[in-house]
């Protein structure tokens, strides 16, 4: 196999991209896997797909931000059970894990004194 045409066929980008199928996609991981080369041009795709995504991505506006938290602290007054019960499930958990403990230290003093 030639890996340089196999690096240039453009399959590498694909895959990176997602946009290979299944067999393909386990084609490119198992000549990745056998060869450093095809290896290293996938890092290098994809760090140049990353750094072309961080130069164009979009600021979210803080109109939109303030429209989110807002959604998210009406739901909160509406349905104000759905907070209290997690809170009240970690009040639980000190007391739960030092009675584990203290049972734990009790079957070990029970099994070194038998």
């Amino acid at each position: 196999m030639d890996i340089e045409k196999y690096i240039s066929s453009g399959k590498l980008e694909a895959y990176v991209l997602g946009a290979l199928p299944k067999s393909d996609s386990l084609e490119v991981e198992r000549l990745a896997k056998d060869h450093p080369a095809i290896r290293l041009e996938l890092e290098a795709i994809e760090q140049v797909l990353e750094k072309y995504a961080l130069l164009n991505a979009l600021a979210v506006p803080d109109k939109l931000k303030d429209k989110i938290i807002g959604r998210i602290q009406a739901l909160d007054k509406e349905n104000p059970t759905r907070r209290s019960k997690s809170s009240g499930l970690r009040g639980l958990m000190i007391p739960l894990w030092l009675l584990f403990v203290l049972v734990l230290i009790g079957i070990v003093w029970f099994w070194s004194t038998a």
